[in-house]
Formats: C-alpha cells, structure tokens, sequence
C-alpha cells in the first residue's frame, strides 16, 4: 500500500485563508513557508493530476473521513478545473457527489452508526480500533492510511457485507433520516429501535427517554401510520 501527500500552494501573508484553519496547521508542525514556496497551485494539481482521477468509475471505492468540505473542495477544483458551477444546494451538491464518486465511504458515518464510544476523531477511533498509526496526524498521507484501516477493521468487527446500505452518506451533508433509514437493515448495534403503538404509547415514551439520557444523542423518527380521531 502507498500513500501520497500533496501539499496545496498557501501565501499566509495572502489573507485568503482562515486564521483559525493557519493556526491549526501550524500546531500541527506544518511549516507555511515550505506550502508558500513549494506548494502546488491547484490549476496544476488539476491539469497534472485531477483529470486522470477515475472519477464517474463505478468499479472504484473511495473511503474517506468526514468529507463534507474535503468532497466540495475536490469537486470544485475536478469541475472544469476550479473554474466550473457547483451547485447551490445540499440536493444538487449529493446528486454532483455521487456521480462523481458512485462507490463512496464515509468512514465517520459508519462508526458513528455501529459504535457507542465513538467521539469524532479519527485518531480515537484508530486507537479504540487498535490501529498503529504510520506518521503524524493531520498530514494527508499519515490520515488517509489511519482512514483505510479504520474503515476495514469496522466492517470487518460490525457490518460485513451489508456496508452498501450507507454508499454515498457523507458526515455533515447529509439527512440524518436517511442515514438512520439505511443503517435499519444492518442491525447496528448502536440503533436502538421503538415501535410505538397507540396502546403503550406511554411505556414506549418513557424507555425512549431514558434512552436518551444515557446512551444517545440522535434520534430518528419514522411515522407508518397517523390516526385521527373525531369527537
């Protein structure tokens, strides 16, 4: 397995940039003069190396972490080089998103779905997972192998086969329902699931609560049947 790092054209001095996202980089050991006299602009990262990407290929997975603002920085710059529309919308931007990667992970989405300790960070997860990490975190290259093995100890521990009913679902763009609608068929063992019916209306309601209160913070309705009733 190989993994690269390509480090994007940064000029601090600039003011484009977020300082809090500089900031960032910098406690992390990334050294801004190196990205500002060595970086690579993305117009080249395109023209060199974007447009030979196997984008719209169906027989390729891309497993990443996150990805909400990674997926729309990399579309933006795969859609006529950076200097193409991109959508308006979530709905637009998930239609522009699977078509470009139709075999897509999102490696958060799935351990938020089968885990109760997990907290958002790849590197807890890693170690919950007991993966050794190769390199530093928060360098591309070092989080992208943390990433894919993170993502094969999961399906192997928790989900099997059963892995394509949460394709395409990205953390932070999309509907919660429709995530908890697909995790339903593989039995994850972090959804807890209530049928509620008119007769223990009241019980159901009280075991959801306590529910809440101790174990979960997401919770995903789904109504089969209202009843009305007439005086």
């Amino acid at each position: 397995m190989q993994c690269y790092q390509l480090n994007f054209h940064i000029d601090e001095a600039s003011g484009k940039y977020s300082k809090d996202s500089l900031d960032f980089l910098v406690a992390h050991d990334h050294i801004l003069q190196e990205y500002r006299d060595l970086g690579v602009f993305p117009e080249w990262a395109y023209a060199d190396l974007l447009r030979h990407f196997p984008f719209s290929d169906s027989s390729v997975t891309w497993i990443t972490f996150h990805t909400d603002k990674d997926m729309a920085f990399l579309m933006k710059l795969a859609v006529e080089g950076g200097f193409g529309m991109m959508p308006d919308n979530l709905l637009h931007f998930m239609d522009l998103v699977r078509k470009f990667f139709p075999m897509l992970y999102d490696v958060m989405v799935l351990a938020q779905l089968v885990t109760r300790w997990y907290n958002r960070s790849l590197k807890k997860l890693a170690d919950q997972l007991c993966i050794k990490r190769i390199g530093q975190e928060h360098f591309a290259g070092s989080d992208a192998l943390a990433t894919f093995e993170c993502f094969l100890k999961l399906v192997e521990q928790y989900v099997g086969e059963g892995i394509s009913v949460i394709m395409g679902l990205l953390s932070g763009a999309e509907e919660v329902e429709m995530a908890t609608v697909c995790s339903l068929p593989l039995s994850f063992s972090a959804i807890s699931v209530f049928e509620v019916k008119p007769a223990d209306f009241q019980h159901q309601g009280l075991r959801i609560h306590d529910t809440l209160r101790s174990n979960f913070n997401v919770v995903g309705v789904q109504v089969t049947s209202i009843l009305y009733y007439q005086r």
